[in-house]
């Protein structure tokens, strides 16, 4: 599945309309390894659910779209009618109704592609040159020791019973916390959908935190 949809190749496909961040119904639905019309009609019988997770778009969009060269041709004669495109909580809501393994998968990597992009489109700051020489006195003598204070602190011994220190402390803690919410989520039955797409948002955000932390 890594090697079928891959960050990189999930990157490449993200688009922005309404100020927001998104994936074409053609894009996702080959990830899940369907039709794109399969795809829209299981968003038609489950509308209620992607209420500010789908849309549709409007002329000018599909246009603006397709000038961008990021649609290829489905069909004889091209594609006439305008896509759908996804949130990121509309993919994690497309894999629920699809509830098919590759579409689970699928949209776990779509996530994290999403919350990388994030990460990345934060941290490249046009202002970030104009300031850089005036924080340059502050990496240069206050950061380093905050580091080692900061050092002591994770190494300090705080469960004197098994001698664990407070790092040891966290990574378990973050750990089992993942497990349980992991757990949960593959039992299946939440009474919200909404809430398990939130969830699973968070959950690749938190996966993401964990191993830049390590």
């Amino acid at each position: 599945m890594k090697e079928l949809v891959s960050i990189e190749t999930v990157h490449g496909a993200i688009v922005e309309f309404r100020e927001r961040p998104v994936v074409v119904d053609q894009d996702l639905a080959s990830y899940f390894g369907i039709e794109t019309r399969a795809l829209n009609q299981a968003v038609k019988r489950n509308e209620a659910r992607f209420v500010d997770y789908a849309f549709q778009l409007t002329d000018e969009e599909f246009d603006r779209l397709r000038s961008q060269n990021v649609m290829s041709n489905e069909g004889r004669g091209g594609r006439r009618t305008p896509p759908w495109v996804f949130t990121e909580h509309g993919v994690v809501m497309a894999a629920t109704v699809l509830n098919s393994d590759r579409a689970i998968i699928a949209s776990r990597r779509v996530v994290e592609a999403f919350v990388s992009a994030k990460r990345g489109s934060k941290t490249i700051v046009p202002a970030e040159a104009k300031h850089r020489s005036s924080l340059a006195p502050i990496a240069s003598d206050f950061l380093p020791k905050l580091k080692a204070q900061f050092e002591a602190l994770m190494n300090t011994e705080i469960n004197p019973k098994q001698r664990r220190t407070a790092r040891e402390e966290a990574e378990e803690f973050i750990s089992s916390g993942l497990a349980s919410l992991k757990a949960r989520l593959n039992k299946g039955g939440l009474e919200n959908d909404e809430i398990e797409a939130r969830v699973l948002k968070h959950l690749a955000e938190a996966e993401e935190a964990r191993a830049r932390a390590a």
